[in-house]
């Protein structure tokens, strides 16, 4: 799946070879400008959901994922590959999580 191809209100799944990692938003994962932003404009608490393809592993169930749209934000995630202030917003286990640009294309789209 391509970024420019989600639609905000559709469930994407991942496969059973996709492993998925998440992880807590906690304030050191956070890069951001002290001068223009303060703390409780983090999304300290949130979630961040890694996903790559691990061909030996295989769930009994697919993953689902329904896209909430995105942000553009003052801050980016350090574990990021590069400093990303666009944000893609999944609900995801009941919470809502952030799904980097990288993870994405392993989502589908279930209409399809």
């Amino acid at each position: 799946m391509k970024v420019s191809k989600l639609k905000v209100g559709e469930m994407y799944n991942a496969g059973k070879s996709i492993e998925i990692l998440k992880n807590s938003i906690l304030r050191r994962h956070i890069e951001y400008d002290r001068s223009k932003l303060k703390c409780k404009d983090l999304p300290i608490g949130a979630s961040f959901v890694g996903m790559w393809n691990f061909s030996h592993l295989k769930r009994f169930s697919e993953s689902n994922f329904l896209y909430l749209g995105y942000t553009r934000e003052d801050w980016s995630l350090t574990f990021a590959r590069n400093i990303i202030k666009k944000h893609h917003w999944f609900l995801f286990e009941g919470k809502k999580v952030i799904v980097d640009n990288y993870s994405i294309r392993f989502l589908k789209n279930i209409g399809d």
